[in-house]
């Protein structure tokens, strides 16, 4: 697999919210009896919304506008779990954090394969009915840059019509390949792994590519930005996939990514080795004492 989760770990923080940025645009100071009405703008770099027509009307707008390319004044206000069905400690906005205590975070191969069956069911829960309110699901899931890749697909399946056919998929089983300091790796066989892409008109416009694709997952530590409340969890930071016949092929892939973590611990870097194999059912049935307590098989179709 070619790709770059190894630059990924360095991704940069984004700005905070300034509070005085939801401030009114103008403010009058009458200047006597009479006199006109003296107008103070605010500096005019505190908006770099991502749809040039954004007019968000709350401090979460403000925020949310900065990272979803399609505008909407459902974004305003629009809650994940009730939208995506995700779990309700997460924020939608979240940037790596790295210097969080991952003890938070609770029994960490748990919270990395759940990490990667909710990126596949909310991605592709999103891409088979793309609208705006949408993108909070792809971002509840995902960092940058595989959230900016994803959230402008959508934005184009917004603007002609399309979508995946398919609806929301997950895979049952998760390999966990190794834990860092801020990041954890791990690999999944997808079925099916690709969808049939639709029109507006809901004719197939483009089949499948593979019945299954096998696909490696960087995962990295964040926190959400959309209240007070810190939600530690791993989020999907950068993926590599290919298309496959089946999934026989993925314990040669787990035994070629350990040693490219091999490599990097060789090179100085925090990394431990798990080898974990994790399964939907298993973590429904016997969630870890210490958390996470979340069971893919009860998110929405």
């Amino acid at each position: 697999m070619a790709l770059g989760l190894l630059g990924v770990a360095c991704i940069a923080q984004q700005p905070t919210l300034g509070a005085a940025a939801i401030e009114p645009a103008a403010q009058g100071l009458a200047l006597g009896s009479g006199n006109p009405v003296v107008t103070i703008l605010p500096p005019t770099d505190t908006a770099r919304f991502l749809d040039p027509d954004a007019q968000p009307a709350t401090e979460l707008g403000w925020l949310r506008a900065q990272y979803l390319p399609v505008w909407s004044p459902a974004l305003d206000l629009a809650f994940p779990p009730s939208e995506c069905g995700s779990a309700w400690a997460l924020d939608a906005i979240a940037e790596p954090a790295r210097h969080a205590d991952l003890r938070v975070i609770g029994h960490l191969p748990t919270a990395a394969a759940l990490a990667v069956m909710r990126y596949e069911h909310l991605v592709s829960r999103a891409l088979s009915a793309p609208d705006a309110v949408s993108q909070l699901c792809v971002a509840v899931a995902s960092l940058d840059p595989v959230r900016a890749s994803t959230l402008a697909l959508l934005a184009s399946h917004q603007r002609s019509g399309e979508r995946h056919g398919g609806g929301s998929i997950f895979p049952d089983e998760v390999t966990v390949v190794a834990v860092g300091d801020t990041r954890a790796l791990a690999l999944a066989c997808v079925e099916p792994g690709y969808s049939e892409i639709l029109d507006a008109e809901g004719t197939t416009r483009l089949v499948a590519a593979a019945p299954t694709r096998i696909a490696a997952y960087l995962l990295v530590v964040a926190a959400g930005r959309e209240d007070r409340v810190p939600d530690v969890d791993y989020r999907v930071a950068d993926v590599a996939s290919e298309p496959a016949s089946d999934c026989s092929g993925i314990d040669a892939e787990v035994e070629e990514w350990a040693a490219t973590v091999s490599q990097w611990i060789d090179t100085g870097q925090i990394w431990v080795l798990l080898g974990d194999v994790l399964t939907a059912a298993a973590i429904c049935e016997e969630p870890p004492p210490e958390g996470p307590d979340e069971c893919p098989q009860d998110w929405p179709a």
